[in-house]
């Protein structure tokens, strides 16, 4: 997959490959255009399929699909880190306190 790196993030929340991340696995993320992503409802109780953009939704179909069968595909596997590269894990943020 073009432009396709290690990343050297291990935080845990923001997306779902995180969780892989910080478990020190390869994961892939895959990033969109933010226009109208943190709209009022985002993952709410509004968040619902018929506000789901049939359009939208084709085209990330097809990006995963198209990255999907690349890597399947190709002849190298995902670059990674070896177990003496990997970055250590994030240290959890301090509570907040009022």
């Amino acid at each position: 997959v073009a432009g396709a790196a290690p990343s050297s993030s291990r935080r845990e929340g923001g997306t779902d490959s995180t969780s892989f991340s910080s478990a020190g696995l390869p994961a892939i993320g895959f990033f969109q255009d933010p226009i109208e992503y943190f709209q009022q409802t985002w993952h709410t109780n509004l968040d619902t399929y018929e506000r789901a953009v049939p359009e939208d939704l084709r085209q990330a179909s097809a990006v995963i699909a198209a990255a999907a069968w690349q890597l399947a595909n190709s002849d190298q596997r995902l670059p990674r880190f070896t177990s003496e590269t990997m970055p250590a894990p994030a240290t959890p943020a301090p509570p907040v306190t009022q």
